[in-house]
């Protein structure tokens, strides 16, 4: 998971994680339990799991609790939903909870996309306000709009590449359920394997002889003077295979 590499990198000994669903767990795994690191002399990063209200009208009351009770000032939040994001930093802006010495950490790649929403209504947040973000373009798209495309985009070339060296290259209808078989589908695979993109939504396409996506590079990211900007980069592994 790219964000575990990221706090490593940001050598944060204690945090508190929030997650929106039961299902996170599974995605959380890696920065739950992987959390040892050359960083912490070989010991283990404290952290607390707090899981969200169902109703976002709590979430005042959370955050509440989160400053007043666990006093942990470096957060790490994670949902797929922008509009959870947007509203748990209106509230922690009405709560003083972007200032120093808070710092938080979204784990959605779409962070950017609120760019708009903080600038009209919240002005500057003095607290760090970090993520990652995935997709290159600009402007800006939502992160799963951008890797669905790159999926068409591949199919499409490497189409277009068996079309040039198979002429009897033919698509098949199979049934999954029926266990059917494309005879081509080796070809197929074969023919992604070895496209090379250049400036995708997303970087550079390539992948490895087992069909995975290699070096996929997110940029961290930082909101200063009402913006968000780059702060570094790094390659981080995610899994696509083909």
């Amino acid at each position: 998971m790219a964000v575990s590499e990221f706090l490593e990198n940001l050598r944060w000994t204690s945090f508190l994680l929030i997650y929106q669903h039961d299902s996170d767990l599974v995605d959380l795994a890696p920065l739950i339990y992987d959390r040892r690191s050359s960083h912490y002399g070989g010991s283990q990063a404290a952290i607390k799991l707090r899981k969200l209200p169902n109703n976002n009208d709590n979430y005042e009351a959370f955050l509440r609790y989160v400053k007043n009770h666990l006093q942990q000032t470096n957060i790490v939040i994670h949902t797929n939903n922008i509009s959870t994001l947007y509203t748990l930093l209106q509230e922690a802006k009405n709560l003083n909870m972007t200032e120093p010495p808070y710092s938080y950490i979204f784990t959605n790649t779409d962070l950017p996309l609120l760019e708009g929403f903080l600038s009209n209504v919240y002005g500057v947040f003095y607290s760090n306000i970090t993520g990652l973000q995935l997709v290159k373009s600009n402007p800006i798209m939502k992160t799963t709009l951008a890797l669905t495309l790159e999926a068409i985009w591949v199919a499409g070339m490497a189409l277009r590449d068996l079309k040039e060296i198979k002429d009897d290259f033919q698509p098949v209808a199979i049934l999954c359920d029926a266990k059917d078989s494309w005879i081509d589908g080796p070809i197929m695979n074969n023919a992604i394997r070895q496209l090379h993109g250049r400036n995708q939504l997303t970087g550079d396409i390539q992948f490895d002889e087992r069909g995975e996506r290699e070096n996929i590079i997110y940029y961290g990211i930082g909101r200063i003077n009402s913006q968000f900007v780059q702060e570094q980069t790094g390659f981080y592994y995610i899994q696509m295979i083909f």
